[in-house]
């Protein structure tokens, strides 16, 4: 909860709530968050491949941790493509806009259902690594990769949970309340940095 803290206020010294919620968020989880479930995704796989070689018999929900880690990583690539692609420029484009913005599925509110639907997923997956894991505890006989491989999930975690919390509790709420105003329904003011509703059921509309 610490760390979450200082990103917020890390956000908000670089200028105004409402600039920061849309146009520099964006763009700061990318640099930051997305970049990192790349990176860190790139250097756990290697990891597991060997810690589950050497220790997989010895310790087999190696191989649990291994199946759910890979699974975890291939859909955020998917899903963190999606925000990229089509709904951070969305957001930018709302910011921007002084008129309502059509957008080919929709509301705004469509893909962001569905980005919800995905971190559900993935804090599942999470919450599976981290069972199996024992919380990323290592075993006392843990060699030097196993240690490493610990402390790399439990970065990853981390770092997913802000990255996550920084989508749900603050950009999406920020796109939303931005497409009502331009559609004239309220009037525009910072949004509440609190959760915002969602259904637990996937939505068949995606962009």
């Amino acid at each position: 909860m610490q760390m979450l803290e200082r990103r917020v206020s890390e956000l908000l010294q670089k200028g105004s709530f409402v600039s920061v919620q849309l146009g520099a968020l964006s763009d700061d989880i990318v640099a930051r968050h997305h970049s990192f479930v790349r990176e860190q995704g790139g250097r756990i796989l290697p990891l597991l491949e060997k810690v589950c070689q050497v220790h997989g018999q010895r310790e087999p929900r190696l191989l649990a941790i291994k199946t759910v880690f890979q699974d975890l990583h291939q859909d955020l690539l998917l899903h963190m493509q999606k925000e990229e692609r089509v709904l951070f420029p969305f957001c930018k484009e709302l910011e921007n806009s002084q008129v309502g913005v059509e957008m080919h599925c929709g509301s705004v509110a469509n893909p962001i259902q569905m980005m919800l639907y995905e971190h559900d997923l993935a804090a599942e997956q999470m919450k599976q690594l981290q069972f199996l894991s024992e919380q990323f505890t290592p075993p006392n006989w843990a060699c030097n990769s196993f240690l490493a491989l610990y402390q790399a999930l439990k970065d990853y975690h981390q770092d997913l949970e802000i990255h996550m919390h920084l989508e749900n509790n603050l950009l999406f709420p920020a796109a939303l309340r931005r497409e009502s105003k331009l559609q004239g329904d309220l009037e525009w003011d910072a949004p509440s940095p609190f959760g915002i509703k969602h259904d637990q059921e996937k939505k068949s509309t995606a962009c």
